[in-house]
């Protein structure tokens, strides 16, 4: 019972993994939702390795297919993990019914964390095409690699195209201009 206690949110990142890893040796039952916040705070304390891990491993041992957003997630990890060249690989080994704007989202992200304007462009066309493009969240993404990259005449433009498109700016976008 303490184990389930400290793996339900209380003690260190280390401490709720051993107890997740404590209660599978032991056969018993892990929620889904409690594997899920492990891997969010993984995330959060920049263990990205271990995360990946996790992911891997709910893959592998439950015989379920991933939704989107756990394919986002590992997406994001492999390309934190491994490079952006895995990142890509697995990206392209999605298949196509799976890729929604989560997982596009999080390729994007992918490009912009390394700084990548190019894939970052083609990715985001991408989207458009496929209408992913209808949130403020990937306009954010792309004006602070404009912004950071000095690239000021594509802010311009991108605030424009959000216009046209009837997206709403938000707190984010204004962020970016500061």
């Amino acid at each position: 019972m303490a184990l389930l206690l400290q793996f339900q949110g209380r003690g260190s990142v280390e401490s709720q993994l051993f107890a997740c890893w404590t209660l599978v040796e032991e056969g018993r039952e892990v929620k889904e939702s409690d594997l899920q916040k492990l891997i969010k705070q993984l995330r959060k304390f920049r263990r990205f390795n271990h995360a990946l891990q996790l992911c891997e491993w709910i893959s592998n041992e439950r015989n379920q297919d991933p939704s989107p957003g756990d394919i986002a997630i590992q997406l994001h990890l492999i390309s934190k993990v491994h490079g952006l060249e895995h990142a890509e690989k697995y990206f392209n080994s999605i298949g196509e019914f799976s890729r929604d704007h989560k997982v596009y989202g999080a390729l994007l992200n992918c490009y912009v964390e390394n700084k990548n304007l190019e894939k970052a462009e083609t990715i985001m066309q991408k989207m458009r095409e496929v209408g992913f493009m209808k949130t403020p969240l990937s306009y954010n993404v792309m004006l602070s690699l404009y912004s950071h990259l000095g690239k000021h005449e594509k802010l311009d433009e991108l605030m424009e195209k959000m216009e046209e498109m009837g997206i709403a700016h938000d707190i984010y976008i204004y962020v970016v201009f500061v």
